[in-house]
Order: structure tokens, then sequence, then C-alpha cells
């Protein structure tokens, strides 16, 4: 309990509290100004309100919630907000990426993949292909290629 407000205490295990909530470590100054904000915020979480606290930098206002998440053994994510943070900031954004970029590293893994199950040597001509393909940026190719080594593997599966 936290003045009116009821909240069930979670049981995370010791370790994953210290990662969650640094504040536990930290002393907490239990006036009654502080005691009432934490009341107001409690009140907000248990009837799943969204809060907004306002204040100088350093005040408390990260502090008093660190020690709201500790009594109750919830988690916490801090993020730390200002007038220069952006939607992108907690949403994420769209990051354009080349194809090229992409099928390298598909084709990497699957160039090791590749030899870790059949001969090198046996499949030159093959691996050559698949090559071409990549260079060329023939995605469809390659796809078919990609395909067609999976009907390989699936084979050699059934003849095990």
């Amino acid at each position: 309990e936290v003045g009116r407000a009821r909240l069930t205490k979670l049981k995370l295990q010791e370790d994953e509290l210290d990662r969650s909530s640094p504040g536990k470590k930290r002393s907490f100054a239990e006036t009654h100004h502080a005691l009432r904000l934490m009341e107001s915020v409690a009140v907000c979480v248990s009837q799943n309100e969204p809060a907004l606290l306002v204040g100088e930098t350093g005040c408390g206002k990260t502090t008093l919630v660190q020690r709201l998440a500790n009594l109750t053994g919830r988690r916490l994510l801090v993020q730390n907000l200002s007038l220069q943070t952006d939607s992108t900031d907690l949403l994420g954004g769209y990051k354009p990426l080349e194809m090229r970029h992409v099928a390298r590293g598909v084709y990497d893994k699957f160039v090791d993949l590749f030899v870790s199950s059949f001969s090198r040597s046996q499949n030159e001509k093959f691996l050559k292909y698949v090559l071409s393909a990549m260079e060329k940026g023939d995605w469809k190719r390659l796809a078919q290629c990609f395909v067609k080594a999976a009907g390989m593997g699936e084979k050699k599966m059934k003849e095990l």
C-alpha cells in the first residue's frame, strides 16, 4: 500500500530487481511531500492511467518512480526525455536499406551453411552461379538458388 493506493507486489528474483531498479540502493527521504506524490503516482498506476512528472533536473522524479517500482517488485525502464527528444527516440524509425547489403549477409550465411553440408569442389559450378546472381543483383535468380539448395538438403536428409 502507498497511501490510499493498493498495488500488488510482484516477486522478482533479486538479480532482476538489481538490474531493473537502480534506485533500490539509494536512500530515499520519505518526506510528507514525497509520500503524497508517490501516492498520486501509485493511484495512476493502479487505475492504469498515465502520469506526467514535470520538474527541474535532479528534483527526484526518477528516484520516486524507482522507489515505487522497487516497493512493488516491478521492473522499470527509465527513459530520460528532454526538449530535444524526438518520437523516433521512443518508437524507432525506418532506416532505408540497400538490397545488396541485406543480400550480402544472407549470401554469406548461405555459403557457410552450404559448404558445411556439401562438398565445395563437387558443387563449384553451382556456387559460382549463386555468386554471379549475387554480384549482378539478380535477386530472383539468387532466391531460386537458395530454394534449389534447400531441395538438395532435403534430399540428402531423406537419404540418411
